[in-house]
């Protein structure tokens, strides 16, 4: 296995993950909150849909993420303080783009040329990922920390433990 192909595993794994975390969910779930000031579900899961695809054309501009602008411009800075179900997609249609993601990130991390992987990050990750390798574990290591949050939820909602 390459290095490439080691990072495109972990990165569709951790998709996966995410997804798997969300299977028992409602739409009405998705609008939780672990806290008052957290944010709920619906826009934890968006935001990794939509900054996943950013970072990775920020690595390199041939990412082409099937993620539509539209599906992606829903979940801002702005929108994370909104619970109105009409200014966000279905969970049907988060967790389809999750899996299209996925897919997509994979194949395309799967095929990054050793070096590609060891040049340097783009200057405003440098000090925390600075190859473009590191950065790619560090896209992974995002969804693994959003998939934490939405374990605090799931334990408010009183759902199973899944591991």
């Amino acid at each position: 296995m390459t290095t490439a192909q080691l990072l495109a595993a972990h990165l569709k794994h951790d998709l996966g993950m995410m997804n798997w975390h969300l299977a028992d969910f409602t739409d009405a779930d998705m609008f939780h909150r672990p806290c008052a000031a957290g944010n709920h579900a619906m826009w934890q899961t968006g935001h990794i849909v939509g900054s996943t695809g950013r970072l990775l054309a920020m690595i390199d501009p041939s990412f082409q993420t099937p993620i539509s602008e539209e599906l992606a411009g829903k979940f801002t800075k702005e929108t994370s303080t909104s619970n109105d179900s009409k200014t966000f997609p279905t969970l049907a249609q988060l967790r389809e783009a999750i899996t299209k993601l996925g897919d997509a990130a994979a194949a395309w991390v799967a095929e990054l040329p050793q070096a590609k992987l060891d040049a340097a990050s783009p200057d405003w990750a440098k000090d925390w990922c600075p190859t473009n390798g590191l950065l790619v574990a560090g896209i992974a290591s995002h969804v693994q920390m959003h998939i934490g949050q939405i374990q605090m939820i799931r334990r408010c909602l009183g759902k199973p433990i899944l591991f």
